[in-house]
C-alpha cells in the first residue's frame, strides 16, 4: 500500500512539472479565474454586555487607590546637585577598533 501511495505521489509530481508556465506577456493565455472571499466570512457581532452600576465601579476603584494610582501619595522631589559655576566640556568619546 506505501508503494502504491509513493507511487501516485511520483505520477502528480511528474505531472506538476511537466506543466509549461505561460508568458505573463501573452494577452491570450489563460488565466485563473478570481475568487472573492468577503472580508465579513466568520465575523461574529459583538454582543453588547449590561454595564455594571456605577456606584458599584466606584466603589472598587476607590478600593485600589483611585484612578489608576493618581491618588497615591506624592513621591519625594529629588535631592537637587549643587550648581557649578563653571561647567567643564564634555569629555569626547573614545574610539576604538
Amino acid at each position: 500500500m506505501n508503494f502504491r501511495f509513493v507511487a501516485a505521489a511520483a505520477l502528480l509530481a511528474a505531472t506538476a512539472l511537466a506543466q509549461q508556465p505561460s508568458d505573463p506577456a501573452d494577452t491570450k493565455a489563460a488565466a485563473p479565474g478570481l475568487r472573492y472571499e468577503s472580508v465579513f466570512t466568520g465575523y461574529r457581532s459583538f454582543k453588547q454586555e449590561k454595564p455594571a452600576p456605577w456606584k458599584q465601579v466606584n466603589e472598587e476603584v476607590k478600593g485600589a487607590g483611585g484612578h489608576a494610582a493618581h491618588g497615591a501619595p506624592k513621591a519625594e522631589a529629588p535631592a537637587q546637585a549643587p550648581s557649578n559655576p563653571e561647567p567643564r566640556p564634555a569629555k569626547p568619546a573614545e574610539h576604538k577598533h
